[in-house]
């Protein structure tokens, strides 16, 4: 008997994760079959720098999820990210075709296509395609107008759009392992897909992945996605801090960050020493404060540009559902609480995901981009649930012929 699979493949710029699911008449929830996680060193800030080693990186990081679940995939939903990534709203208007004036699931179709209907410079491509709200004779409805009548039928759309070079490496770095791209998905809306209920996106919520080259945020209100931003900075630039710091090599400062490292308060450690010969290969003790100063002063520059992105849409201090954190930064000891006093928000580490089967291989917050991956092809292949906002990304004609493109890498 043929299986439902679903699979995400999210490679990052420190690690490469790999989610096998599969869908089960009966069953509400995707179940966990394999998972595979590998180191990243082909990928900076999103963007292939060294295709053979992007190429190894995915093919470990696969086979592991492939020898788990007992099955080879030969497509997978893919996460993109990186600041050559952009976003715009756009409006289109259209006049509502049936004689009566009811507003039909094909006139939301039309009017998605006009406002995606933007000149772009030959070497982008768009991705996304996310409706924000509709306006029926000048009437603003944040839901799905069809059944409603009027005139005039306006949608204000957010368009992502991605530098076409850096997709096409990307989908080799894939299709050179033999699996072709069923959809790229920009990693900050597959993680928010992971960790936002549709209750913390009606009141007001956002999510941030603390991953290891970018912070990826997103934010939500009344359901609706508003915002998002890809920060050029991420967990890697704290083992760059340390290796300085300390005067260590980054292997040791990434060793050191993960097992002594903490944000906040710095003054209850002032005698406290560490010696890292226990976890290191190097003789030298350190004041535990010191590790503490340096990972306070990026996390502190991150949380700023965070608050930053929020007083832009006028949300900072203004989301009830809070901050849902994940991303392997989000591990750090005392960040969630940073948050917290910070932003003066809600904030909470994230590591639960909506799945069945192995849960307990992915229940770390590292997982939540591939988790994300995994949902967004449940929901648009095998869900009869309403899919609200997220049923029309990727759907613009574009991707149509990035899904050629991505073919011709295929052996």
């Amino acid at each position: 008997m043929k299986k439902n699979i679903v699979a995400g493949i999210d490679i990052g710029n420190s690690a490469v994760k790999t989610i096998i699911a599969e869908f089960k008449e009966g069953s509400a929830r995707p179940q966990i079959l394999g998972t595979g996680l590998s180191s990243s060193n082909g990928l900076r800030r999103g963007v292939v720098i060294d295709m053979t080693e992007a190429v190894e990186d995915l093919k470990r990081s696969v086979a592991q999820a492939e020898n788990s679940a007992g099955v080879r995939i030969k497509k997978a939903y893919a996460s993109i990210s990186g600041p050559h990534i952009r976003s715009q709203v756009s409006r289109g208007v259209i006049a509502v075709s049936r004689a009566d004036n009811e507003i039909s699931e094909n006139d939301i179709q039309r009017v998605l296509e006009a406002a995606s209907t933007i000149s772009l410079p030959p070497n982008r491509e768009i991705i996304h395609r996310i409706p924000k709200k509709f306006i029926v004779d000048g009437q603003e409805f944040f839901k799905n107008p069809v059944g409603m009548t009027g005139i005039r039928l306006e949608a204000d759309v957010i368009i992502v759009d991605a530098l076409t070079p850096y997709l096409k490496s990307l989908a080799k770095v894939i299709n050179e392992n033999e699996i072709e791209v069923t959809e790229f998905i920009y990693s900050p809306l597959a993680s928010a897909k992971a960790v936002l209920n549709k209750k913390t996106r009606e009141h007001g919520a956002a999510s941030l992945d603390f991953g290891g080259g970018l912070c990826h945020l997103a934010v939500f209100d009344e359901g609706e996605l508003i915002h998002t931003a890809s920060l050029p900075l991420g967990s890697k630039n704290i083992t760059n801090d340390l290796a300085i710091a300390i005067k260590t090599s980054l292997d040791n400062a990434e060793m050191v960050k993960l097992e002594y490292g903490f944000v906040g308060d710095t003054s209850g450690g002032k005698k406290e020493n560490i010696d890292l010969s226990k976890i290191t290969d190097e003789e030298m003790i350190i004041p535990k404060k010191i590790i503490g100063e340096v990972i306070n002063d990026r996390t502190t520059e991150i949380v700023d540009m965070v608050s930053g992105e929020l007083k832009k849409i006028n949300r900072l201090n203004l989301l009830p559902g809070g901050i849902l954190l994940c991303g392997g930064g989000a591990k750090l000891t005392g960040f969630t609480e940073y948050i917290k006093e910070k932003l003066k928000l809600p904030a909470k580490k994230f590591s639960s995901y909506d799945f069945e089967g192995v849960v307990n291989k992915i229940d770390d917050p590292t997982f939540a981009c591939a988790a994300g991956l995994v949902l967004w092809g449940f929901e648009k292949e095998f869900s009869q649930k309403e899919k609200g906002i997220f049923e029309n990304f990727g759907s613009h004609k574009t991707f149509k012929k990035l899904k050629d493109w991505f073919r011709i890498f295929l052996p």
